[in-house]
């Protein structure tokens, strides 16, 4: 099966492998009057990882969701009794935030040009999004059996797909910046320093999931959890070697950061665990199996995970 893809609900890495993460020193440096160039690009650039991380539900995990539970019976003409969109406040606010982003000085291409094609999707789809999002929040649906939400539908789902292959291109033009930077940082920090194995250990807990994700869409294929394992070995090296690496005084305060690191193993090697008892093979006779998939719930969990690990390593306590 084709999973939701998993770019959508990962959380990116803010300040990562430029100059200008650090902020300047205090004293008479504050009052630098121009924003050097790495600053705006540090600057804009963490605007749009703020944007990115504030998707935690993708609107093509919305399409599919307004397609499998209202559609259908929208085009049946069959009467509804419940109804949802997308929040306008959702909308709004993620609009406001990504139009601030490209308002900010500095150019980079890659990543303005996909998001001013996701701005201008929003905004068509704005607001046929907001009458449909009160019609649904004053429950109108129960008086009219559904009618306006049957005769928007179409024209709803096209908008929604295009806001969807938008803000996919906008994701992945971060996605590759975000790369760029940690790869870049990895490779300038001192061997064996906390940076070298914090930087290493994203660069290869992105492969694992990447690994991972290939085990679960191939139904837990041999040559796929070999490779997973292989991804697995290497996240592992980079968490011991971060560890190794703090200062003891640091090591207790930094516990549940480790802790995060061991839950993002643990599932890891869980998904390896499932696949070799064959716990992805399709059971398309089981009941149990369609409605508790344990491809999606493993996928899920392993992003949650993920997310929670790098959500840490972006705060400065650690590091």
């Amino acid at each position: 099966m084709k999973l939701r893809a998993f770019l959508g609900s990962l959380v990116f890495v803010a300040c990562l492998g430029l100059a200008a993460c650090n902020e300047q020193g205090s004293g008479d440096q504050k009052k630098q009057a121009e924003i050097s160039e790495d600053q705006a690009q540090t600057r804009k650039f963490n605007a749009y990882i703020g944007v990115a991380n504030s998707i935690r539900s993708p609107f093509a995990t919305k399409l599919e969701e307004y397609q499998k539970n209202y559609a259908p019976a929208l085009a049946s003409g069959e009467k509804i009794t419940s109804y949802s969109v997308v929040t306008s406040f959702a909308v709004n606010n993620l609009k406001k935030k990504l139009d601030d982003a490209i308002a900010m000085p500095f150019s980079m291409l890659d990543i303005d040009k996909p998001a001013g094609e996701f701005s201008s999707a929003l905004a068509a789809f704005q607001p046929l999004n907001a009458e449909l999002s009160n019609y649904a929040d004053s429950k109108e649906y129960l008086t009219d059996g559904g009618q306006k939400a049957r005769e928007n539908s179409a024209a709803y789902i096209e908008a929604l797909t295009q806001v969807a292959k938008a803000e996919r291109a906008f994701l992945e033009g971060v996605d590759r910046q975000d790369e760029q930077n940690i790869r870049d940082a990895f490779e300038k920090a001192e061997k064996d320093s906390r940076d070298y194995y914090r930087y290493g250990l994203i660069i290869e807990s992105r492969a694992t999931m990447t690994e991972a994700r290939q085990v679960l869409e191939s139904n837990g294929d041999k040559n796929a959890v070999e490779a997973l394992k292989a991804a697995i070995a290497k996240t592992a090296a980079m968490a011991s070697g971060w560890e190794k690496a703090l200062p003891e005084s640091q090591k207790e305060s930094c516990s549940s950061l480790r802790g995060s690191m061991n839950d993002f193993l643990a599932m890891s090697r869980t998904i390896i665990q499932h696949a070799e008892n064959g716990d992805y093979v399709p059971k398309p006779d089981s009941i149990s199996w369609r409605v508790n998939n344990p491809i999606q719930y493993d996928a899920n969990t392993l992003n949650t995970r993920f997310n929670s690990m790098v959500g840490a390593l972006n705060r400065p306590m650690c590091r």
